[in-house]
């Protein structure tokens, strides 16, 4: 991703009705490297070396052991429900006492 915070960089401006190249200022005639710095960053953005890595990869999936899964299956459902609350429930009881202690006259 590329993030460019002024969109003026692409704009071509006009002499005459006819368009200026886009890395030359109107009023001073200076030269400036937007054109190089837009064709540099499409190139980087194309990445065409990095397009032609990635067909070529071999993606290995790893499976599960079935037996170990369905033997702890339990336990991790139930860390799963019950961890999550109690983690909240510990957070609310906190919150309240500390509210009552600093609102209690």
């Amino acid at each position: 991703m590329l993030v460019i915070s002024d969109g003026d960089i692409i704009a071509n401006e006009t002499f005459k009705n006819e368009p200026l190249p886009i890395n030359n200022d109107k009023w001073t005639g200076q030269a400036y490297g937007n054109s190089s710095f837009l064709l540099n960053s499409v190139q980087y953005l194309l990445d065409d070396s990095g397009i032609l890595k990635l067909r070529s990869k071999n993606l290995k999936i790893r499976f599960l052991n079935k037996e170990k899964a369905f033997a702890e299956r339990t336990f991790w459902q139930i860390l799963n429900l019950i961890l999550p609350l109690l983690i909240l429930a510990i957070f609310g009881v906190l919150f309240q006492f500390f509210r009552k202690r600093k609102y209690s006259s």
